[in-house]
């Protein structure tokens, strides 16, 4: 498939605990998009992201008191259900998982303080969705701005029927990352020419 065939990433940061609150999450595509409205074709382009296999970036934001420079705790995940999997960090994690509890304090400080990014392509299956989340986070290791990346775990995928889609779809991913969240998600280049690769 071509350059120009491939569909582009849909891409929602939203308040983190606001994952079943469907009037929030519309709203926050809507201020994405710049629109007034979502339009019926946006609306199904939200099919994508509650129905299809997605890649999620939960981050917290906090400011070095000595640098004043951002300092991210970032979680990266995939799922085939996104409502569920969000539940799940937000009710159960919490108790077992240091992480997550972190998170969770984080919001009962400040409920505007964890976000979360939902990635979705109509391209996605489970094994595509693997490989952007493995490559998430190893990009988001060489980020100066990340100071804790959860999930360490690889997940590294064979040969599968979208798999010469990937590097396209993975560039698209970053770049539209990289257009509403410079800091979190440094240009390409940078994390390429880091230390890390």
């Amino acid at each position: 498939m071509t350059k120009s065939a491939l569909p582009k990433p849909i891409i929602i940061d939203l308040p983190y605990q606001s994952i079943d609150d469907k009037a929030e999450i519309e709203k926050a595509f809507v201020e994405q998009l710049g629109y007034e409205t979502l339009s019926a074709v946006e609306r199904e382009t939200l099919h994508y992201i509650f129905d299809y296999p997605t890649v999620y970036v939960v981050h917290s934001k906090k400011r070095n008191q000595h640098t004043l420079r951002p300092e991210y705790t970032v979680y990266v995940g995939e799922t085939n259900n996104i409502r569920s999997r969000t539940m799940q960090h937000l009710r159960e994690d919490p108790k077992t998982r240091v992480d997550w509890k972190e998170f969770q304090e984080n919001l009962q400080s400040d409920a505007s303080s964890v976000w979360q990014y939902v990635i979705g392509n109509p391209h996605f299956n489970k094994s595509l969705t693997l490989d952007v989340e493995n490559r998430l986070m190893h990009y988001l290791l060489g980020s100066d701005a990340v100071k804790n990346l959860n999930n360490r775990r690889t997940n590294a995928q064979g040969d599968y029927y979208t798999q010469d889609e990937f590097n396209q779809i993975f560039s698209d991913i970053w770049m539209e990352l990289n257009r509403q969240d410079p800091e979190l998600f440094p240009a390409e280049e940078i994390i390429r020419d880091s230390a890390l690769f």
